[in-house]
């Protein structure tokens, strides 16, 4: 009997593992966003913000499951462009 990947949970299991390094840049950008508060940078809150915004929406953007061939297709799959272009992979 052969077995099969629950492509699913795979990626469900992917975005976890993104969520894990997507929370820690969302603590970075608390403090630059504290940065930017004290100077009363404007411009830098609104970066700031928005980057944050693109982060939390990271799981939506993640592509619906019939997208990928198979699980290594998923597990090759990263964020990109916005604020997930400096998004480390580990």
């Amino acid at each position: 009997m052969a077995f099969s990947i629950n492509l699913t949970k795979a990626r469900d299991l992917h975005i976890e593992s993104i969520r894990v390094i997507r929370n820690r840049e969302l603590e970075k950008l608390d403090a630059d966003y504290m940065k930017a508060l004290e100077a009363d940078d404007s411009s830098a809150q609104t970066t700031v913000k928005n980057k944050k915004t693109d982060l939390r929406n990271m799981p939506a953007n993640v592509p619906a499951v019939g997208t990928f061939a198979d699980a290594d297709a998923i597990k090759a799959y990263w964020p990109s462009g916005g604020a997930f272009g400096n998004l480390p992979t580990s």
